[in-house]
């Protein structure tokens, strides 16, 4: 049989072959100098090429990084708003067992809409979801990268545009109250397969006092991280401010005085709701509802008119910032047990924002002992500092 020959070994290969290395030649170039050029030019392609991409890759994940910062701060403003909780009647107040859900404004004109779902509700989209051990009966909110909020109804997984925040209770169920904001552990996963890209995964803590604690390790005593600092809500501040002044355009330095330390807009509801229900000045008001996080300061108010005869101004002092009705019972457990009359302002303040009848105890522990101690009651007496 006869052998085929390879392209370059027939007479027309050979002419090809060596009209290129005539051409070469004349260029001053072998072909392997211009092999090794192609490589250099492939390879510098490549490379330039590869830190495009790497460069795109970097400013997605600043881009994304600040967008998951802004998705914190939206959580955190609804998980700091006890209204959501008492403004829907068909909900209990959410805990770690009664799995029920989040619920949140998704502007002044809407309904409650959820904010979360639970981990059965979870499994309906991706039947492998589990909370974290430490996170048993969470509830996960998604948010697109714009800082959207993803209902259940439109989500699916996997999906690497989403963020899900997974929300667990760090306080006990049992000390879960409509007028106690649980304290809660939050975390921020990007669901970007891409490492490059992915965000790190993002953990925060909403405590009981509605400020937003930050860090990676949980909360010590108290309710406090060693390695976290307790802010101030700007935006809880300024929709307190916007809704007061919508009502009562004329007191704009009222109003800053009223929401100073407002964890969400329930010292101007409060106001509002004073003004139309009591015949009290504003300043009486302002007293009442300042620090309000809940109506609590004016379901306290109510009452305390009929309970206790101290008039309006003793009613305000001792309502004021209430979260039950506990400081009533601090107040009249204070008149039963003590013998000699206290000062009336003293025995105010030392009950306001009272959990139980502890303040009380104290007061009436310092009065026995001699007038010295009883000058420090309202530095060691009262719940609140």
């Amino acid at each position: 049989m006869r052998k085929k020959l390879m392209p370059s070994q027939t007479p027309e290969g050979k002419d090809l072959l060596m009209h290129y290395k005539r051409r070469l030649s004349a260029a001053g170039m072998t072909l392997v100098e211009v092999m090794i050029a192609s490589s250099i030019g492939i390879g510098i392609f490549l490379f330039l090429n590869s830190a495009m991409i790497k460069l795109q890759k970097t400013q997605t994940r600043f881009e994304r990084r600040g967008e998951v910062e802004e998705i914190k701060w939206i959580l955190k403003r609804h998980l700091s708003d006890m209204r959501a909780y008492e403004e829907n009647p068909e909900a209990e107040v959410p805990t770690r067992a009664n799995q029920s859900n989040f619920y949140y404004f998704e502007n002044r004109r809407a309904p409650l809409a959820p904010l979360t779902a639970t981990e059965k509700e979870m499994q309906l989209v991706r039947k492998d979801f589990k909370c974290p051990g430490d996170m048993l009966g969470c509830r996960v909110a998604a948010f697109d990268y714009k800082g959207q909020h993803i209902s259940l109804e439109g989500l699916k997984l996997p999906n690497p545009g989403l963020v899900l925040a997974t929300i667990g209770f760090e306080t006990p169920d049992d000390k879960i109250t409509r007028s106690f904001l649980p304290e809660l552990k939050v975390q921020l996963v990007d669901q970007n397969d891409d490492a490059e890209v992915r965000v790190v995964p993002k953990i925060f803590y909403v405590n009981q006092e509605g400020g937003a604690q930050f860090g990676t390790s949980g909360p010590s005593e108290a309710g406090t991280s060693s390695h976290a600092t307790t802010l101030v809500d700007p935006v809880s501040r300024a929709n307190c401010y916007f809704k007061f002044v919508q009502a009562y355009p004329e007191l704009k330095e009222l109003a800053k005085e009223l929401c100073l330390k407002a964890k969400n807009s329930a010292p101007a509801d409060c106001f509002i709701r004073m003004k139309k229900e009591f015949t009290v000045d504003d300043i009486l008001a302002v007293i009442t509802c300042s620090q309000a996080v809940n109506s609590m300061p004016i379901e306290c108010f109510k009452t305390a008119k009929t309970a206790v005869s101290i008039g309006d101004d003793g009613h305000a002092l001792l309502c004021s910032g209430a979260t039950t009705l506990e400081p009533i019972n601090c107040y009249k457990h204070l008149k039963d047990h003590s013998a000699i009359n206290l000062p009336d302002m003293l025995e105010l303040k030392v009950c306001a924002r009272a959990f139980d009848i502890a303040p009380a105890e104290c007061l009436l522990k310092l009065k026995a002992m001699d007038e010295v101690s009883l000058q420090n009651a309202l530095y060691l007496c009262p719940h609140h500092k």
